[in-house]
């Protein structure tokens, strides 16, 4: 009776491409993990970009209205020919009913 050794190419060509396949996965996971990570840094900048976008909205909204209050006060206080003018524009015409 005849024992064959074992074929040891065999067993290594096995054993590499396990190896190959481990190793295949492991990078299909870390490019996984590496998009994941990507995609919740994106949305954290996103978000503080949002935030800041709006704050600037606010100032230059409160900085507008100041500006023109300003300009308004300045107007009234400076120029009462223009009030008085405004102020004729708004009154309606007298109407003449005379009996004739």
């Amino acid at each position: 009776m005849r024992i064959e050794a074992p074929n040891v190419e065999l067993a290594a060509r096995r054993i590499g491409r396990n190896r190959s396949l481990r190793w295949a996965a492991f990078a299909v996971v870390i490019v996984i993990a590496g998009a994941l990570v990507s995609l919740l840094a994106s949305d954290k900048v996103a978000s503080q970009a949002r935030q800041q976008s709006q704050q600037a909205f606010i100032n230059t909204s409160a900085q507008t209205a100041s500006a023109f209050q300003t300009s308004l006060q300045h107007e009234t206080i400076s120029s009462p020919v223009s009030r008085r003018s405004f102020s004729i524009t708004l009154t309606p015409p007298k109407q003449n009913f005379s009996s004739g």
